[in-house]
């Protein structure tokens, strides 16, 4: 079906702005809507119960490109539903899919240009497609975010709402060289266009609870827990140089609170791409803030890349490397706003030099030697064992080193880590390994073997660093049960380092990253050691020591077994 809008004297056939499925013609301008039930049979899954805030490990990943039945195919939400056994058995407990809402162009695009909000992508399993991959999600335990944009919408003609009922005019300020005004749905004036599109009209009422319904929508119908949202700061700020402008639009303000708002009402969590490093943006709505619950950290990703991105062990500052464990960054901070990750869909694309997936940062001529997948590790390391929020980006967790290429998005290279189903490995791949130190450290972040739950808490004490050796020693968890240490350079200690710890007794190594059962390049320094005894010699500041094996650019988790919670 379709509406007949007229204005004029002219009429107008438009697409329904709140349909849940469009069709397309040959030049992929939406044409009709298709009527949908919105019952649905949830079965156990309506009673799934999403993670709280510190017991979440997000997997960023894209539907189209992630399970393809051919290569080049476009992947839909059953075939991704084939492989969430993978994904359970990785043992994350949220997906983020990029942007999943109808848009123009390829299907293996990214998604970032939407062109009919309500709809769901067709090429994907459109509406009832999504609703059974969040279905099929929560019955393993994994909770479904989405990634949503409102900071712009494609341009026209591929636009459901564009000059909705043919009506338009010009407002000062409007920009020159973007053609006509949108209409009623946007802005006709200097808020107009993004560097990427039209922006919507957040001062129009019908447009802010157009914004709302949507994310009603989303959960209440398809149960998504959750929403990243793209370039919040286009959002709370105007202009086409949205970063650029010194204050505020209000009204784009005041609509993040109210969606926020909305979201936490309903149980839902959000996040913002806002990376400015604006401890606003997840302050609390009662206090000014805009409300959301984390943020990305670009700044904990800088960091990280002049650390660790690097082959030259003289480049690195352990002391910039503790402000991105910590989040103690001068301008403030405490880390439990961030989401950290050392990949996602942006800095995985290599749109921008010396950006890509994390071995070609390190090693572009060989992304798959010694140093690139050391490196590598340890910033995956990094990211699980910080306080925050942490996230991979899909094929992150063996190592893919296939940039996520803006245009030409490869598919997923499951023959490099190989096939899980029925709690089963079958054609196991080279990087499987990798895959399983990933895995072994996601358990410890989130506490699936009732270890320690130190990871999911916020409390940290860095208590030794060495910038002669590239070392660095931290407890986490309210009961310093639990000790990382770190080494960032090349040296390696098979006879043990020393370091002080807080407890006597025993401790159990829970993580070594230098096993060559991991990589059949890695040392394998202290691969027979399971326990260290403490002797009682304060060191460090801590009243015993232990001689712990180390490994070149590794990491050890040592686990108290006379204080595990």
């Amino acid at each position: 079906y379709s509406f007949l809008v007229s204005f004029l004297g002219q009429n107008y056939t438009r697409i329904d702005p709140l349909s849940r499925e469009v069709i397309s013609d040959d030049e992929g301008n939406y044409i009709a809507s298709i009527i949908h039930n919105p019952s649905f049979n949830w079965g156990a899954a309506a009673d799934f119960v999403p993670p709280t805030h510190f017991e979440q490990v997000i997997y960023e990943m894209q539907v189209s490109t992630f399970n393809p039945s051919s290569p080049g195919s476009v992947s839909s939400f059953y075939d991704a539903i084939e492989q969430l056994d993978y994904l359970q058995h990785l043992g994350i407990n949220v997906i983020e899919v990029l942007p999943v809402i109808e848009f123009p162009g390829s299907p293996r695009g990214w998604g970032y240009n939407p062109g009919a909000p309500f709809a769901i992508e067709k090429a994907f399993g459109g509406y009832n497609g999504l609703r059974e991959f969040i279905k099929a999600s929560a019955m393993r335990g994994i909770a479904v975010y989405i990634d949503i944009v409102w900071n712009h919408m494609n341009g026209p003609p591929n636009n459901g709402v564009w000059q909705f009922d043919g009506w338009y005019e010009y407002h000062p300020g409007f920009p020159a060289g973007f053609g006509l005004p949108g209409g009623i749905y946007f802005y006709q004036d200097s808020n107009a266009e993004t560097s990427w599109g039209p922006r919507p009209n957040y001062a129009a009422p019908s447009v802010r609870r157009y914004v709302l319904h949507n994310i009603e929508m989303l959960m209440k119908e398809c149960h998504a827990s959750g929403f990243r949202w793209d370039s919040t700061i286009c959002i709370r700020k105007g202009s086409q140089a949205c970063w650029d402008m010194p204050t505020d639009l209000i009204e784009g303000y005041s609509l993040l609170q109210e969606s926020t708002t909305l979201i936490r009402q309903l149980g839902g969590f959000s996040i913002a791409e806002d990376l400015q490093n604006n401890a606003t943006v997840t302050s609390p709505t009662s206090q000014g803030g805009i409300g959301f619950d984390a943020q990305w950290s670009d700044t904990t990703w800088y960091a990280l890349d002049d650390v660790l991105g690097t082959q030259d062990d003289n480049q690195r500052s352990i002391s910039q490397f503790i402000q991105a464990v910590e989040a103690s960054y001068p301008d403030g901070g405490d880390g439990t706003w961030r989401v950290l990750y050392t990949e996602n869909h942006d800095k995985s694309s290599g749109q921008n030099a010396g950006q890509g997936r994390w071995p070609n940062i390190v090693d572009s001529s060989d992304p798959t030697s010694y140093i690139a997948q050391k490196l590598s590790v340890l910033g995956i390391t990094t990211v699980l064992v910080s306080p925050g929020v942490p996230m991979l980006f899909y094929g992150q967790e063996f190592l893919d080193t296939e940039n996520f290429a803006f245009g030409d998005v490869p598919d997923f290279p499951w023959d490099t880590v190989g096939q899980y189903h029925n709690e089963t490995w079958t054609n196991i791949g080279p990087y499987n390994g990798i895959f399983n130190l990933t895995r072994t450290l996601v358990n410890l972040r989130l506490n699936n073997g009732n270890l320690s739950n130190a990871l999911t808490t916020t409390d940290i004490n860095t208590y030794w660093s060495s910038q002669d050796d590239l070392t660095v020693a931290f407890t986490r968890g309210s009961e310093q049960n639990m000790v990382v240490l770190m080494n960032l350079k090349s040296q390696s200690y098979p006879e043990g380092y020393k370091i002080g710890v807080p407890h006597s007794g025993t401790w159990d190594i829970v993580f070594n990253s230098d096993l060559q059962a991991y990589s059949s390049l890695f040392g394998n320094v202290g691969a027979s050691v399971s326990s260290l005894s403490t002797s009682a010699q304060p060191l460090q500041g801590m009243p015993y020591q232990v001689s712990v094996p180390l490994g070149a650019y590794s990491s050890v988790v040592l686990l108290n077994s006379n204080t595990k919670v």
